[in-house]
């Protein structure tokens, strides 16, 4: 018990310290999330936490920002060799490899991307993971194309009003509400004249739903590497070929480093992968 209390301890001020807060929020909102599991192109749930301050705003999946915290613990090396062990020894019994996953306790990975939306002024700072690298490069603000609806339903008692757009290679219905005049969303998604409340591709691969509003003071933080010195500075173009080179050879990477066998040298020549952002090939 001391052993955790200690760790803990430890763990905060290491983030204090080395936190960079860029601003305070106004308003917090959570999304349910239901996307696609890039390297597995199989769905999976999550839940992405959206703040937004006076002049900045932030989004980030609240499972993979758990798991980030326990990387950064003292101890997090000994304790994640005996629950890769775990998952071996489960799969060797026959058991599924999500099952055997959640069952060691190993804390669920979600998206990995972090979005800094008006970070710089008029631009997006964008922080991403590709297995052991960290990278960050910038993007447009509000690079959306939206055109208003008429449609409208009610979402958590708010009228929202649709609209829709073609972004990257998928096409996007939205639901916003004037009633909460900030031009914000999860993701990379924002620039309509209200919230929005609920957003998918017409895909249905990529589906984000509101569950809850709350006005709060609270640091909007900069997050800082877990896996290196600093983030490697890229572009997006150069991210995304760097990101499907790494998806053809996941499988051989995984095993590798966990011991764990999640694919085949044939299965992965015939494994195809698709971004959210699909206008980069």
């Amino acid at each position: 018990m001391r052993k955790l209390f200690l760790s803990t301890v430890f763990l905060l001020m290491y983030l204090l310290v080395h936190a960079q807060i860029l601003d305070s929020t106004i308003l917090v909102c959570q999304y349910k999330a239901n996307t696609i599991k890039i390297t597995a192109q199989s769905p999976m749930n999550d839940l992405i936490r959206l703040e937004i301050g006076k002049s900045i705003s932030k989004s980030y999946s609240v499972y993979s920002a758990r798991s980030d915290s326990f990387e950064l613990a003292p101890n997090y090396q000994a304790r994640f060799t005996q629950m890769s062990e775990q998952v071996r020894q489960s799969i060797m019994s026959g058991m599924d490899l999500n099952d055997a996953i959640e069952s060691s306790g190993i804390l669920p990975v979600r998206d990995r991307v972090v979005i800094y939306k008006n970070h710089p002024k008029e631009k997006i700072t964008v922080l991403d993971r590709i297995n052991d690298k960290q990278y960050e490069y910038m993007d447009k603000l509000n690079s959306q194309n939206w055109e208003i609806q008429a449609d409208t339903m009610t979402i958590l008692g708010y009228t929202c009003q649709k609209a829709i757009t073609e972004w990257r290679g998928r096409h996007y219905e939205a639901w916003f509400a004037s009633e909460i005049p900030i031009n914000e969303g999860p993701m990379k998604f924002g620039g309509l004249p209200g919230l929005i409340f609920k957003l998918n591709d017409v895909d249905k691969e990529y589906n984000y739903e509101i569950e809850g509003i709350e006005k709060k003071t609270l640091p909007i933080e900069m997050n800082i590497p877990i896996k290196q010195k600093e983030f490697i500075k890229t572009d997006r173009k150069k991210f995304v070929h760097t990101y499907r080179n790494f998806l053809k050879h996941f499988g051989l990477v995984m095993a590798a480093e966990s011991g764990i066998d999640v694919a085949t040298d044939a299965s992965l020549k015939e494994k195809k992968y698709d971004l959210m952002e699909l206008d980069i090939h």
